[in-house]
């Protein structure tokens, strides 16, 4: 899927939502969107994806509807890649829609649980000019410290720091 086509699958996902569970209209349900469909939606690559992975969602008989729409919920086995407080730094997507308000996190979240995964793909996304000319590389310091110091084994929380210090090197100009 593309931007557009990303799009429009939460426009439909957000209709079909509205429409079965006849929400109250004053009240929105939230959803936080990572991985590749977050960096395209926030045009910082220009590749597409099979899947949108949703990483949390306020409410769960959303959970009911999601896999017909290709969001990916098992992003959630991997919350120890995300630094506390992700949700108050997540970007509120500009969709008009009745029941579900998508957010995906920030550049500099997105751009931890890239280097947590540490899986080629997911470095590639975090090397493209438009992702380097816009991290906040104070900011990526402070979360990468906080999602280290939440990660449950030594190894895991040494594995993520060399990655990081590595991409650092590499890419910090």
């Amino acid at each position: 899927m593309n931007k557009e086509e990303l799009k429009q699958r939460l426009l439909d996902f957000d209709e079909r939502v509205s429409l079965e569970e006849q929400c109250n209209p004053t009240v929105k349900y939230k959803c936080f969107l990572v991985g590749g469909s977050a960096f395209i939606l926030l045009n910082l690559i220009p590749r597409a994806t099979y899947d949108i992975d949703v990483l949390r969602c306020t409410s769960r008989k959303l959970l009911n509807y999601m896999q017909e729409y290709g969001m990916n919920t098992n992003v959630s086995a991997y919350i120890g890649c995300f630094a506390d407080g992700f949700a108050e730094r997540a970007i509120k997507l500009e969709l008009n829609t009745h029941t579900v308000d998508f957010y995906t996190l920030s550049l500099e979240d997105l751009v931890v649980s890239k280097i947590a995964s540490g899986r080629t793909k997911d470095m590639k996304d975090i090397q493209s000019r438009i992702v380097l000319n816009n991290i906040d590389w104070e900011k990526l310091d402070e979360l990468i410290d906080l999602t280290s110091e939440g990660m449950i084994s030594d190894f895991s929380r040494r594995e993520l720091i060399d990655l990081y210090e590595e991409y650092r090197r590499e890419f910090k100009k």
